[in-house]
Order: C-alpha cells, then structure tokens, then sequence
C-alpha cells in the first residue's frame, strides 16, 4: 500500500511539476517584463566635426544632423511594460558642446502645464551615483510644471531647464546654459516624443560640471520620464521604479588642421546712444583659444577686441554709438592648433531714435474739418513731423502732411461730416531717421443738424417769431389809432 501511495504521489508530482515550471517561468517572465527593462548601458560618445545647428534642435527627428551621432536603447527608471519603459539616446559631441536627443514613448499628450502633459529628465554627475542626495549633479529637464517649479509655467512645446544638485525636484540654473526643445507626436497613447539639445563642454557656470572630452572621464547618468503626479498629470507612469546607473565618456579631441566654426547674426540696426551686445556660438574639435571682434565705428575709428565667454556664448558689448552712420565688424576665432576663422563683414546701419510724439487733441471745426494739434518733441536734432490719418478703403496709414519743427498743430479739411478719424505722428531729423509712432487719438466731423445753426427747424422758428412779432405790432398801432 505504501509502495503503490508512493507511486500515486509521483504519478500527481509529475503532472504537477512541469505545469508548475512553466508557471513559474510564465510569472517570472511577466515580472521581469513588467519590472525590467533592460540593463544599464555603458558608452562612448564620438567626437564629429559636424554640429546640430540651434535651429534643428526642435523635438523635430527628422532635422538636424544625427546621422553620425551614437545611437543606443537605454532604459528608463519607470520601470515600465514597453514602450514606455525604454528610449533611444542619440549623443555626439564637437570638441565645444554636447548634442543629446531622445527618442521615446509616452501616455499622455502634453497639453500644458496645468492640463495633462508629462516631463522628462536626466540627470548627469561624474562622481554620485545614487537618487535624491543632492551633490555634483548637472540635469536637463523638459515639461516639468508642479505649479512652482520651474516657473514660469511652461507651454507647449516646452524648453529645456538647466538645474543642479539632485533634490525633488533639482534646483533651477540661475544661468540657463542649456538650449533645446521637446515634441510629441500621435492623438492616442502611446504618445511618440523627442527632446533634443545642446549644453557647452565648459560653460563657466559654477552650477555645471565640465564635460572632459579626454576618452576617460566617466560620467554616471539616469533618464526618466513621468506622466502621474509631482510636475506632471493625466498618466500612468511614474518616475522612479527602479535603479539604471548608465556611463558615459567623450571620445578625445584630437590635433586637426580643421578651423573654428563661426556661428553668429548680426543685428539688424544699432541705435545711436545704445549700447548693442555682439554675441557667437563658436565650435571646434580641438578647443576655442581665443574669439575676437574687429570694428570700425561710424566716425572710421577702428578697435579689435576680444570677446568673452558667458555659458556657451562667446559675447561683446559694443559701445553706444553718438551719430548716426554704419558701423561694420567681423569676427576672428583662434583654436587651441592654431587654426584660424573669419567671419564676413557685417555692415550695420547706425540709425538715431527720436523721442516718440505725442498728440493733444482732435476737435471739429466745421463739419468738413478737424485740428489736429500735439506736443513738441525735445529733441536737438528735430526736424519736423509727419503726419499720418487711417484710409479705411486701403487699410493702412497714409501720410497727409509734412510739417515743420515749429508747427504744433494741423487743420485737416475736405473731410466727410458725421466721421471718425484716427491719426498719429512721427518725428524725424535732419537725417530722416524717424521716431516710432505716437499713440492714435481720435476725432469725429459733426452732422449737418449739429454744425449748421441755420437749419431748418431753426429757420422756422425764427420766422414765426418774427410774424408773431408783427402781428402783435400791427393790434397795438390799430388800438393806438383808435
């Protein structure tokens, strides 16, 4: 009997096992699916000659060069089922900044900051490793909105803030040395979304870390995104699930005979007594020595200056300028190798601002004609006005007068009665640099009834007072002679 217990117990125990086998890999494969999403990575960011211009870091993927950038799957530390649990992290670097993109998923549309949206953000440091702890941390967030932090409100699509330290969430930069945008796309979850940016190697900010491009530095990195509270709302995926402590290093600049790339736009116009700050993003593999401008200004003195290092911007204060005329510069860039860059000329109008003007009054005179009068313009170098009235059938301002520095007043006629009109003035000077428009001011022709004191109703009543004055004359002179 115990023989034959024993075998109907190992005849039970071997259906049951295999079944529970596969059971327990089954549950274990939806935990890890569920928990897991991939291990940590380790990489090495390439050096490229090519930069990601400003303009194509959109949250577009379809612009900008990548093509030569390093693409890898990271995990994300929302320890979501895919596809929100993972993302593609594309980085290259140019000696002078580093380009990131990331490419994931999302499930909720990011509305704005106090509808549904969902945040992303990584967090960078070369010596911590672990959450919430504050330290060396230099991060990049976009979205983020808890009805504070990071104020203002963001809209959509949302830039990138540039924070420090690893608090909840991490402080804002008080220099914002990073620039980018994120986007989604899609009008059901799973949401598709791209942040892309750019941050200098060095910016100079004490609240950044310095990026070594030497190969060896490795720097420790976490990315995350969220959809379901604390900066973000309207999802389910939460920001920390679990633990992914990725690496990075910079591939080494090496020695080129590649130049310096010049990035810059120049002003339009300079005004006169304005002080104007030159500004340029330079690029190069090797490391920027020296940024330089050389300027001639309105009166043909010349200068070479050099250009300072603010974040990532190389930057000059030109001074302000006390006529006007064209100043004109080009800009010099010096790497590390010897390298040299210049710029074309940029030849910049100098153009004086006159005090804007403005006017008094628009009172009727007649019913054809309206006076126009303001205030003098203090201005040494005044020359006259011009005068400007609404033409409703061409839909803009025409000008009806010009008018001396002396006159404070014009008397508008051949008007139509019962009509509103609307006027402003500019100033100019003797070189025919105009002053920005004075603020519109109204006036309105009267009707007939109210500008013509012999109208009808009133013609009549003057005659029949004047017969009843009569007849009153000629009862008095009968009685009289009676």
């Amino acid at each position: 009997m115990r023989q034959r217990a024993a075998n109907s117990w190992d005849r039970v125990y071997r259906r049951w096992l295999p079944a529970a086998t596969l059971g327990a890999i089954l549950m274990i494969g939806v935990w890890i699916s569920l928990v897991s999403t991939g291990a940590p990575v380790s990489v090495t960011i390439p050096l490229s000659t090519t930069s990601v211009f400003d303009v194509d870091l959109d949250g577009d993927p379809t612009t900008g060069a990548w093509a030569d950038a390093l693409s890898v799957t990271i995990p994300l530390e929302t320890g979501a089922p895919a596809p929100y649990g993972t993302a593609v992290l594309y980085a290259k670097h140019d000696g002078s900044n580093l380009y990131l993109r990331i490419d994931g998923s999302i499930d909720v549309a990011w509305v704005s900051g106090s509808q549904d949206h969902f945040w992303l953000g990584i967090q960078v440091s070369r010596v911590h490793t672990s959450h919430h702890f504050g330290g060396e941390w230099d991060g990049t967030f976009f979205g983020f909105w808890n009805g504070a932090q990071y104020a203002p409100m963001p809209v959509y699509p949302p830039r990138a803030v540039d924070t420090h330290g690893f608090d909840r969430p991490p402080a804002p930069d008080t220099l914002q040395d990073v620039f980018g945008i994120l986007r989604y796309s899609g009008s059901v979850a799973p949401y598709d979304f791209t942040a892309e940016w750019r941050r200098s190697l060095d910016s100079q900010d004490d609240e950044d870390i310095v990026y070594e491009a030497d190969g060896a530095t490795t720097y420790n990195f976490f990315v995350t995104t969220d959809s379901d509270s604390g900066g973000s709302r309207g999802g389910s995926i939460s920001h920390r699930q679990i633990t992914n402590l990725n690496s990075f290093r910079l591939e080494a600049t090496g020695s080129t005979d590649l130049p310096p790339t010049i990035v810059h736009t120049p002003p339009l116009e300079i005004v006169a007594g304005e002080a104007t700050t030159l500004s340029s993003r330079v690029v190069d593999v090797q490391g920027v020595a020296e940024v330089r401008v050389n300027y001639t200004d309105v009166h043909g003195l010349g200068a070479n200056e050099s250009m300072m290092l603010v974040g990532s911007l190389y930057v000059y204060n030109l001074p302000a300028q006390n006529a006007s005329g064209t100043l004109a510069y080009f800009l010099w860039a010096l790497d590390v190798n010897g390298n040299e860059a210049l710029t074309g000329t940029y030849e910049i109008p100098v153009v004086k601002l006159l005090p804007t003007p403005s006017l008094s009054e628009v009172v009727s005179v007649g019913s054809e004609c309206l006076l126009v009068s303001w205030y003098e313009v203090p201005h040494t170098d005044l020359a006259g006005y011009r005068l400007y009235r609404w033409n409703s059938s061409l839909e803009t301002m025409i000008e009806i007068a010009t008018l001396s520095a002396d006159d404070l007043d014009y008397m508008d006629c051949n008007l139509e009665p019962d009509h509103t009109y609307s006027y402003w003035l500019v100033a100019f000077d003797a070189e025919d640099n105009e002053s920005p428009p004075s603020a519109l001011k109204t006036g309105r022709t009267p009707g007939p009834s109210e500008s013509n004191p012999w109208s009808l109703a009133v013609v009549a009543s003057i005659i029949a007072a004047s017969l009843i004055s009569i007849a009153i004359g000629v009862v008095v002179l009968r009685r009289r002679s009676n």
